[in-house]
């Protein structure tokens, strides 16, 4: 049992040296982020010297972390990601999970085998990862789980308060904030969270079905987020007001506009048939699909924030109760964030 204290100053000084070990370019490329960078490393990266500290081999510095992260993030070998590299080490989950990261790890070490090899790609075996979930305290999962359940009540409640506040069918305007909520806080947000392996209410069913079940989803968010679009406008052309003059007009148009994108680049996912016949690539498609993903997602739930700053929500809600509606839409873009980010994170481990 080491002395955290010890430990921390060790991981202080190791990231002291290895800082001014850093070329010029990649110093000059995280500038901005050394100094946090610099104090927080030994909260984050601990997970990963936990298991070094009393193996045999290297110790693996700060140099050689950010060298991995940068190859991690961009897929070649010296190419500097100050923004990966800040996300990574600024993110509390990611160190601690995905298991396949923690195993390679433990395998750069020396503490289990080598990966067996399937053409170019390291794979690792079920041995190894049934090693890796073993070796895992049990809170992490009872946290993950819990937190899914959480999220499902806070997007079905905040969905349930927007309605019960619009009264829909009162006026034309009343079914905007509605129809919008619907489609980003409960329909998106549960089509996302089919694919999460903690909060997923079809865990046990397979991909393929998690899939369409996801476009049933996504159908009926952009069903949605279109005719929430088309009442406003309606409503506005109906009373002279002009058009999307506000952030929150501007930004909703962009989340529809993004949306709609990126519910059409999803047909050759849903048909690799048609994929293959114009010459796509179903990895690459699934990337960006997934990216231009988390883009609406985050610009619909900013959208939300900022309809809750008009005059017709603050009229009738203010306070701590305001705040209170707000950790909706925040809770649950920071849940996906995650998600989505590990799921990202623990494809990139596995590259050569």
């Amino acid at each position: 049992m080491h002395c955290p204290r010890a430990f921390f100053s060790r991981c202080k000084s190791e990231a002291k040296r290895d800082v001014r070990s850093l070329d010029s370019d990649r110093l000059r490329a995280c500038a901005p982020w050394l100094p946090a960078l610099v104090l927080l490393t030994p909260l984050r990266i601990r997970p990963l010297f936990s298991d070094q500290i009393s193996a045999p081999g290297p110790h693996v510095g700060f140099a050689e972390c950010c060298s991995e992260i940068s190859l991690r993030e961009t897929g070649r070998e010296g190419t500097n990601s100050p923004i990966g590299l800040s996300a990574c080490l600024l993110n509390p989950f990611y160190w601690r999970h995905p298991v396949e990261q923690r195993s390679m790890n433990r395998v750069h070490t020396g503490l289990v085998g080598k990966p067996r090899l399937r053409g170019n790609k390291p794979s690792l075996s079920s041995d190894q990862m049934a090693q890796t979930a073993d070796s895992e305290p049990q809170i992490y999962s009872y946290l993950r789980v819990t937190c899914g359940v959480a999220i499902h009540v806070a997007c079905t409640a905040f969905t349930v308060f927007i309605a019960v506040l619009a009264r829909p069918g009162s006026s034309l305007f009343s079914w905007h904030p509605f129809l919008m909520t619907l489609a980003f806080s409960l329909f998106m947000t549960e089509a996302l969270l089919l694919f999460s392996p903690a909060a997923s209410p079809l865990r046990s069913l397979p991909h393929k079905t998690k899939a369409r079940w996801h476009w049933v989803l996504q159908c009926l968010c952009a069903g949605s987020a279109g005719l929430g679009l088309a009442s406003i406008s309606y409503n506005k052309h109906l009373n002279g007001k002009p058009h999307f003059s506000t952030w929150h007009g501007l930004t909703g148009l962009v989340s529809v506009g993004v949306l709609a994108l990126q519910s059409t680049g999803a047909v050759p996912l849903l048909y690799p048939a048609l994929a293959k016949r114009l010459g796509l690539s179903l990895a690459k498609l699934k990337r960006y699909h997934t990216a231009a993903g988390l883009v609406s997602y985050l610009l619909g739930s900013t959208s939300l924030l900022l309809g809750m700053a008009s005059l017709w929500f603050t009229a009738s809600v203010r306070g701590a109760a305001w705040y209170l509606a707000a950790l909706g839409p925040v809770l649950c873009a920071l849940v996906i964030m995650n998600q989505v980010t590990r799921s990202y994170m623990a494809r990139k481990a596995l590259r050569p």
